[in-house]
């Protein structure tokens, strides 16, 4: 049995590990120009999926709920996003209501999202692949809405950092602080 807990725990601290951006990939982009992309998932048509036994991979009889839908997102074939979201909901069709913002480094990069285990077609599980160019500019967010089969952005944003000297002009109508 500990043999079993350990193996569980050193696999799922790698699982872990792999599942953002490493933190000094995030580091190094933040320290040179960069922008942000916000990827939210507003996925609401989940259906159910074959139910599969997990030793063998086959189908069984019974349709379920999906355990989990798994996102991957990559910037110019760079994973920055593995990650799991979780259907909500007692009956079909269940929802995901998710997102996932990173530093992505300044210019044109091809963004691919791919999105699995929570679409059925010729009753078998498939995955959702979007690929699309963006332009990616410092300092400003773009926002990319996800519904479960398709991408859509909005116009890019900046990237607004409140700051305790933002706070304090809210608060005194003056960004200088009177001694």
């Amino acid at each position: 049995m500990k043999k079993k807990a350990v193996l569980f725990l050193a696999l799922f601290s790698i699982t872990a590990c792999a599942a953002t951006l490493a933190v000094e990939r995030r580091d190094y982009i933040l320290a040179h120009p960069h922008g942000w992309v916000e990827v939210s998932i507003a996925d609401k048509n989940i259906p159910l999926v074959p139910n599969l036994d997990e030793e063998s991979k086959k189908e069984r009889d019974a349709w379920v709920k999906p355990e989990r839908c798994l996102a991957r997102i990559q910037v110019n074939e760079e994973d920055f996003v593995y990650d799991s979201v979780y259907p909500l909901g007692a009956e079909p069709p269940f929802e995901v209501t998710s997102g996932f913002r990173f530093p992505v480094p300044v210019g044109a990069a091809a963004l691919k999202l791919t999105y699995g285990g929570c679409r059925v077609e010729n009753e078998k599980e498939k995955n959702v692949e979007v690929s699309v160019l963006i332009g990616v500019e410092e300092n400003m967010t773009l926002e990319a809405h996800f519904d479960g089969t398709q991408l859509t952005f909005d116009a890019p944003r900046p990237n607004r950092v409140v700051t305790l000297e933002d706070v304090y002009e809210a608060l005194t109508g003056s960004r200088e602080v009177k001694k």
